[in-house]
């Protein structure tokens, strides 16, 4: 049995993005982290913005997760059929997550 192997953010962000089949045939990516201040509240972020599904996904598509070596930091990983619409895509996730985090700092315990 081989010892589970530690790998950074950006590298589980690769592999995860490698073993979605539309992603891995989209060529422009990008993979960014954000810290929360507890895991809990990484996983909600994750829950919350999945629930959203692309519209195009043929053209952009985004995946949520926990930083396996850091689950208080989320990963989002987004991969885009030309850099127009992944800027456009990054753009559109970075503005959910600015409410879904003033929604966290108003209710959260």
């Amino acid at each position: 049995m081989t010892p589970a192997v530690k790998r950074t953010a950006t590298e589980a962000a690769a592999v995860e993005m490698d073993n979605h089949p539309i992603q891995a045939a989209l060529p422009h990516s990008l993979s960014v982290s954000i810290p929360f201040p507890t895991a809990d509240l990484a996983r909600i972020a994750a829950a919350v913005l999945a629930v959203d599904r692309p519209l195009k996904p043929t053209e952009a598509i985004a995946t949520y997760a926990a930083d396996p070596n850091d689950d208080a930091v989320l990963i989002i990983n987004a991969s885009a059929s030309s850099l127009k619409m992944l800027r456009t895509s990054v753009n559109s996730i970075l503005e959910q997550l600015i409410s879904v985090t003033n929604t966290m700092v108003e209710f959260a315990p």
